[in-house]
């Protein structure tokens, strides 16, 4: 998160709304270059849990595999399959054996999580929209 184009992708959702919400604000930020780094704010205020949404199926019909890897149910808070690929990222799916579930990314177990906080992060500061199951919210003032 202290790479300048890291806050620059998730402020930019932020700054829009602010310009919408309360455009004297965005001002004097843009006067004193005092930008909040909005991605760590919400990195900061997010409750995780760690629960079952759960396990990798296989669909014989399709031929494909499917979990969900995690939730973001409100702008503050995420939840985060205990059957997904944050935790193993190679299951033994019945139907399909073990099966490698990094989107093709070639990411390993602990990049592969990483990633999945970061795709949570961009729900939540409406980069990606609202997730599934997540309620729309008004972006809060950090």
């Amino acid at each position: 998160m202290a790479d300048p184009r890291c806050k620059e992708l998730f402020n930019r959702p932020y700054l829009s709304w602010l310009a919408q919400e309360d455009p004297i604000a965005l001002a004097e930020m843009e006067l004193y270059n005092d930008f909040p780094n909005v991605g760590l704010e919400y990195l900061n205020a997010t409750q995780y849990r760690v629960l079952s949404l759960g396990a990798t199926t296989y669909n014989q019909n399709t031929h494909t595999v499917s979990v969900t890897g995690a939730q973001t149910v409100a702008y503050n808070s995420v939840f985060i399959n205990s059957e997904g690929p944050f935790s193993n990222l190679t299951p033994n799916v019945p139907g399909a054996g073990v099966t490698t579930l990094d989107l093709g990314t070639g990411l390993n177990q602990t990049e592969f999580a990483a990633f999945i906080l970061l795709h949570e992060l961009g729900h939540q500061v409406g980069l990606f929209g609202p997730g599934r199951g997540q309620q729309p919210d008004k972006l809060p003032a950090f």
